[in-house]
């Protein structure tokens, strides 16, 4: 018997590299995003267990595309994240750019 999904949202396998900024730092730490939907994230990372409850996600090289995120739960080696907004840093017009395109993922 298959399971019943209970994702809000549509979500795909994305194993891209991606990078985590602590809030008030400039110190990046390298991470791969796993899972991605409009919503949240799986992340790998070292170090999770030592991470803050919430930090910003660099999804591009050129750090143009941010999410501020909480994590909601967390293993040895895995973060689940949500995104709680498009990271301040972005201005309103970039946000319209930033948006996940899931139809080209």
């Amino acid at each position: 018997m298959a399971r019943r999904e209970r994702r809000r949202t549509f979500r795909v396998e994305w194993n891209s590299p991606a990078r985590i900024r602590y809030h008030g730092s400039r110190a990046m730490l390298p991470c791969v995003v796993h899972d991605l939907s409009n919503t949240g994230a799986r992340i790998t990372a070292p170090n999770v267990a030592t991470m803050p409850d919430e930090f910003i996600l660099l999804l591009s090289s050129r750090g143009d595309r941010t999410r501020d995120c909480r994590v909601i739960w967390r293993t040895k080696f895995e973060l689940g994240v949500e995104f709680v907004s498009i990271s301040p840093a972005v201005t309103k017009e970039k946000s319209k750019r930033v948006q996940i395109d899931m139809s080209s993922a």
